[in-house]
């Protein structure tokens, strides 16, 4: 057995595999750049709704979209609510946009009144196209019951992430903590205003990070 000759004539057979591949890749990509070219411009349209923009999160140009309508609704993507991934279904499939509030001041140039306004107009306008997918629980009592909300991320500490959670259903928030990937709730509210006085005074109490 000539491994040498063995060895020559796999090398060239691997040559010819990357050359496939590469020619492959390229093809690959030019169909990917054509398809979402068309998808672009069969949903231009649609990218001045909200409700288009939270559901389809991963659609050719939702994601610039999405940016510019939150910097001209509330004058930056920091000011109060801020766009931050997507919620996907276990297999990477999107299902709808996630968001954050925003609520920690810290230029002089900015005002917590405004971050406040951007959020109110947030919640009474668009919440309602979110759908709850987080269900939480309180971990180590029963004082909540278990319940489905839309979370919104407030806080990040070395102890872990603060939400308000949102409950269409009862109409009611919620602080609830992560933690090692387990939710605990820390109260509810009587009412969004209280929600929305908390997490500010929390922030400005927890800045530990």
């Amino acid at each position: 057995m000539d491994y040498a000759e063995i060895a020559a004539e796999c090398e060239s057979k691997i040559d010819e595999l990357h050359k496939k591949i590469k020619s492959l890749d390229v093809q690959l990509n030019k169909q990917v750049n054509k398809r979402d070219a068309a998808l672009l411009e069969l949903n231009r349209g649609n990218f001045s709704s909200m409700e288009w923009l939270i559901k389809n999160p991963t659609l050719p140009g939702s994601h610039e979209a999405l940016s510019e309508m939150i910097k001209n609704l509330y004058g930056g993507e920091w000011n109060g609510v801020h766009p931050s991934g997507y919620t996907h279904d276990g297999k990477y499939n999107p299902i709808q946009k996630n968001f954050e509030f925003n609520c920690q001041v810290y230029s002089k140039d900015k005002d917590a009144e405004v971050y406040k306004n951007n959020i109110r107009h947030f919640v009474e306008n668009y919440v309602q196209f979110l759908e709850p997918l987080e269900t939480i629980e309180s971990r180590w009592s029963d004082k909540f019951p278990e319940v489905t909300v839309v979370g919104f991320q407030f806080m990040s500490r070395s102890s872990g992430l603060d939400y308000l959670g949102y409950d269409p259903k009862g109409g009611d928030w919620y602080h609830y903590t992560l933690r090692y990937s387990r939710t605990d709730i820390e109260r509810k509210f009587e009412s969004f205003e209280e929600a929305l006085e908390f997490i500010f005074n929390f922030a400005k109490t927890n800045d530990d990070d």
